[in-house]
């Protein structure tokens, strides 16, 4: 049986891209931590949209699936590879799995702590319909992510992981991938602009993670050289976050505008209690 040596696969990454990717993931890792600390803190997700973060999820798996179903040689290599070279690669693979994973800690949040609380801008039917929705989306995520798992070594291990099917596949999950991320905060902007609030939805989460999508895109395209289905979602996805963050922003703004007019009037002020 002949060796087949995959040394050709690691190219060589200047010291300044390994730097900005490893930052990336020290932040990617830091950024869904105000999240989750914000719902259990409040024991709510009052202000979050079950299909935007279930949506962002699934986009985020698909991405996983994109780095390895097109670099699928860049695991095998590792052995035969130093490390702190194959490292300068697969940069790109941590990053978009950490971003994954721990965004997965903000679904299970949404799941387990629903809010069940009537609201001002929010009635028992509504409390309802998010109970149902929360319940659905969320398996439905679970089943899609077992069976996409499954998919990608069957399809490897009867076609070859470095076939050509496999290489379409990968390329389709990523597209696929910026597809969805068109549409997954576009739920979420509705509720905030029909709650007039951003409720558990963590506004230094979108600080940290809407600059750091486009710094993390700059990467994957220019530093590393991926290929476009697997950074373009993180752009998109920026431009989103950055949205979301400026209505926010100016609700968070109208908010304190009021209740300022409202203490100056004596005039009493109705708002949710909920911890920003």
């Amino acid at each position: 049986m002949g060796y087949i040596d995959y040394s050709a696969c690691f190219h060589s990454v200047k010291a300044m891209w390994i730097i900005i990717g490893s930052v990336i993931f020290v932040g990617t890792v830091v950024s869904v931590i105000p999240q989750i600390q914000l719902i259990v803190a409040n024991r709510s997700s009052f202000g979050l949209n079950t299909i935007s973060i279930c949506i962002t999820s699934i986009g985020q798996f698909l991405l996983v699936i994109n780095y390895i179903c097109l670099h699928s040689s860049d695991f095998v290599g590792i052995a035969q590879i130093p490390f702190s070279i194959a490292v300068q690669r697969l940069i790109t693979f941590f990053n978009v799995f950490v971003l994954w994973f721990g965004y997965f800690f903000v679904v299970g949040a949404n799941f387990v702590f629903i809010d069940f609380k009537k609201r001002a801008k929010r009635d028992l039917e509504s409390v309802n319909a998010d109970k149902k929705m929360n319940r659905i989306m969320t398996i439905l995520l679970i089943s899609i992510f077992v069976l996409m798992g499954i998919m990608v070594p069957v399809i490897g291990i009867f076609y070859g992981f470095f076939s050509d099917l496999q290489r379409s596949i990968g390329e389709s999950y990523g597209t696929i991938s910026a597809i969805l991320v068109i549409a997954q905060y576009l739920p979420q902007m509705l509720t905030t602009i029909r709650l007039k609030d951003n409720g558990s939805l963590s506004m230094v989460m979108l600080m940290i993670q809407a600059p750091g999508g486009y710094a993390s895109s700059m990467f994957m395209w220019i530093g590393n050289g991926d290929h476009w289905t697997t950074w373009l979602s993180i752009f998109l996805g920026a431009v989103q976050q950055t949205i979301l963050l400026c209505i926010c922003l100016y609700y968070k703004y109208q908010k304190r505008k009021l209740k300022g007019f409202s203490i100056n009037s004596s005039t009493p002020l109705l708002v949710d209690n909920i911890n920003y």
